[in-house]
């Protein structure tokens, strides 16, 4: 009986704790609408603005953009996903191009909290860069497979670009 009582305090305890998190969350000031400080200025800023109107984000997705010869739409991450599962492009294409979308989030959000805890700027020329060797590296292994026949021209592309 006593075992019991243990199990039913601990499961309730637990549920306790969950619902404490959750509250802190939803009602946290960084959740929906997380405030950023903006990469180019010290100003505060919001989810949409870092990833699609910020300046330093446009030069990033102008550059990758041009670097994969392709339209990485710019909108909210989901949102994005969803157009590049609609291409006509092979599976291989769609995941290089929605892994490097989520190197581009990853980045501006690293650089952003360089810019906010550490004071210190990054240009995007760096990031660019960055992103591309990571891409090359793991496309390269890629290269031989059977799942990237279908967009070799694509892949080789990429790996060979500077």
């Amino acid at each position: 009986m006593q075992e019991r009582s243990r199990k039913e305090w601990n499961c309730k305890h637990e549920m306790q704790e969950r619902n404490r998190e959750s509250l802190i969350f939803q009602n946290s000031t960084h959740f929906p609408k997380i405030l950023l400080y903006v990469i180019l200025q010290d100003k505060m800023e919001d989810f949409d603005h870092l990833f699609g109107k910020c300046e330093w984000f446009q030069v990033l997705w102008i550059e990758i953009n041009k670097w994969l010869g392709v339209q990485i739409p710019q909108a909210e991450p989901r949102k994005v996903v969803q157009s590049i599962r609609r291409k006509q492009w092979s599976k291989m294409k769609k995941e290089t191009v929605v892994a490097v979308h989520g190197a581009m989030i990853y980045l501006t959000w690293q650089v952003r909290n360089w810019k906010i805890f550490q004071a210190t700027t990054v240009n995007t020329d760096l990031v660019v860069k960055q992103i591309q060797f990571v891409v090359k590296e793991s496309v390269g292994m890629f290269i031989g497979s059977k799942h990237a026949r279908n967009c070799i021209d694509f892949l080789e592309a990429i790996a060979s670009s500077t």
